[in-house]
């Protein structure tokens, strides 16, 4: 009887908290739901809003005098000036494909409609015909040349060197007479040589352009194909390729800022004894100076620079990434042919530390890339045919010197590292607004770490702990990624002043610290390993765990 009356008092708990929890249940439904359908009809409201705000954003950029209407030529001209100049029949097709009321013109309306009705499904079809043929564009809707290997074409071997050959004179014949008959953007500045520049290629435009047109009617060229530079960008890359193009450099700051650091480094030495200071790199740094016919090429070729990518920070960066690959090459090339000789054979870390630089200088190349910085014709040919020309000039100089060799290098990753701080520094808001490309993202991850430490010649950059950790520090946004950049092209100003000193032990797994001059405030390399450091018998002072410390 007592068991009986256990499971009858059980059940009637079960049915009585059954009923409250049904009771309560109903409760909250009742007060609840018209709360939840305001805040969903808000958010929906608020949303709505947010797309429409951007898209009036978007539609000012297109409407450049402000009418409320985007004119045809407003609509090539914004085009041009993101280095993606339209075709006659490019720029029909995209004025159909938008001006509904057949107007000639493109309303906010009809501009808020097609960005609507087909933005998604044409960027999943262009994401899909990417994947396809290998290519995925990055975020700023630049399709990759060489992503890792893995992307694009067979990852173990390149074809035959004939095809290969054919294939790229194909497509850059294509590329030029694109830019000869549509142009290679909007000019960048109306003075100085911006606007010198942009005369001369308004005058041979027409003509070289007439010249293809009747190359091409008497079948001497073949029929040049609007689709063969691949899809357009999406309004999204739009929007930010036009914060890119807002991006600024000073050619006078960044002089100014290599002037002030030759000072400090001279004021270093004096301060730490200079001809007469115990240390002997000090000594030696104190009494080394550049001969004049190995400053005066740096020299022209930093006008060269200042003169053809005037106002283009971008477009000089992958010019400078491409020709900074090329020392590593040149340096392994001649190391090789001494040891094949007999002449000299010295530690294999050497090699393996220029290897290490060239593959970090590669995954530069990668981000300036996915930038836009090689998407004009006329960049690439120069800076590739540079490059051939910079291998051969130093394989010469390292052959009657390699001191001056490594020298000359330096003098040009200091330069990288001027440039990058002032360019840093100048534009650190909209650096900070914009996202990094994937190929930064995943180079800056763990995926090359044994690499980028292999390039580090000092032993402070390789030691234990938190803080004595050198960059790359996380990376969000493209000011993260000019950030770790520059953190780099200090790291290689370090190794190619090390590799002057015959005595120092330059390779990236041994112990001694490399003697470096420069230091944090003076711009020209990392911290570690400096000869202050060394003389006053302290340990070199960590890694600060905030990039923004770093670089101030």
């Amino acid at each position: 009887q007592l068991k009986m009356a256990a499971v009858a008092l059980l059940r009637a708990l079960i049915v009585a908290s059954a009923l409250a929890a049904a009771a309560a249940l109903r409760h909250h439904r009742a007060i609840t739901t018209p709360q939840l359908r305001a805040a969903s009809r808000a958010h929906v409201v608020m949303r709505s809003r947010q797309s429409s705000d951007a898209a009036r954003e978007a539609f000012a950029r297109f409407d450049t005098d402000g009418d409320g209407f985007i004119s045809r030529n407003e609509l090539a001209r914004v085009f041009e000036q993101l280095d993606q100049p339209l075709s006659a029949k490019e720029l029909e097709t995209r004025m159909k494909a938008a001006d509904v009321d057949r107007d000639d013109s493109i309303s906010f309306y009809e501009f808020e409609r097609i960005l609507s009705r087909d933005q998604a499904a044409d960027a999943l079809l262009r994401k899909a015909e990417r994947r396809r043929a290998g290519a995925e564009a990055d975020v700023y809707g630049y399709e990759p040349r060489g992503y890792y290997g893995e992307d694009v074409g067979d990852p173990s071997v390149p074809t035959n060197g004939v095809r290969s050959a054919v294939g790229n004179f194909e497509r850059e014949l294509a590329a030029l007479r694109r830019a000869t008959r549509f142009g290679e953007g909007a000019p960048v500045g109306q003075d100085g040589w911006a606007a010198a520049r942009a005369g001369l290629a308004g005058a041979a435009r027409p003509v070289l352009g007439r010249l293809d047109e009747a190359l091409e009617d008497a079948g001497l060229l073949p029929e040049l194909d609007d689709d063969a530079r691949g899809a357009m960008p999406d309004m999204s890359s739009l929007v930010l390729r036009d914060e890119l193009a807002k991006l600024e450099l000073s050619n006078a700051a960044i002089a100014e800022r290599e002037k002030v650091r030759r000072t400090r480094q001279r004021a270093l030495l004096e301060e730490l004894g200079g001809q007469a200071s115990p240390v002997r790199q000090v000594r030696e740094a104190y009494l080394q100076a550049t001969p004049w016919w190995v400053m005066l090429p740096y020299e022209v070729l930093c006008k060269f620079l200042d003169v053809v990518y005037d106002r283009r920070p971008i477009a000089r960066f992958w010019f400078l990434e491409t020709v900074a690959r090329v020392p590593y090459f040149a340096y392994i090339s001649m190391l090789h042919l001494y040891e094949t000789l007999g002449w000299w054979r010295g530690r294999s870390e050497v090699r393996q530390l220029h290897f290490a630089q060239e593959w970090n200088e590669l995954h530069h190349l990668l981000i300036m890339e996915a930038l836009g910085g090689d998407a004009r014709w006329s960049d690439r040919f120069l800076a590739r045919h540079a490059a051939i020309l910079y291998f051969w000039v130093l394989c010469g100089l390292f052959f009657s010197s390699p001191a001056l060799s490594y020298n000359f290098s330096e003098l040009l990753e200091s330069h990288a590292v001027d440039t990058y701080g002032e360019f840093l520094e100048v534009n650190e808001e909209r650096l900070k607004r914009l996202p990094a490309p994937r190929v930064a993202k995943e180079y800056y991850a763990d995926r090359d770490a044994y690499l980028r430490m292999a390039m580090r010649s000092s032993k402070a950059t390789r030691g234990s702990g938190a803080r004595s950790k050198p960059p790359p520090y996380p990376v969000e946004t493209l000011y993260d990624v000019f950030a770790n950049i520059c953190a780099d092209e200090g790291e290689h100003v370090s190794s190619m002043r090390a590799c002057q000193d015959s005595e120092d032990d330059v390779s990236p797994t041994i112990q001694r610290n490399t003697a470096m001059v420069g230091s944090r405030s003076g711009g020209g390399g990392g911290p570690a390993g400096s000869i202050a450091n060394k003389r006053r018998k302290v340990a070199a002072p960590p890694w600060p765990a905030d990039r923004h410390a770093w670089m101030k």
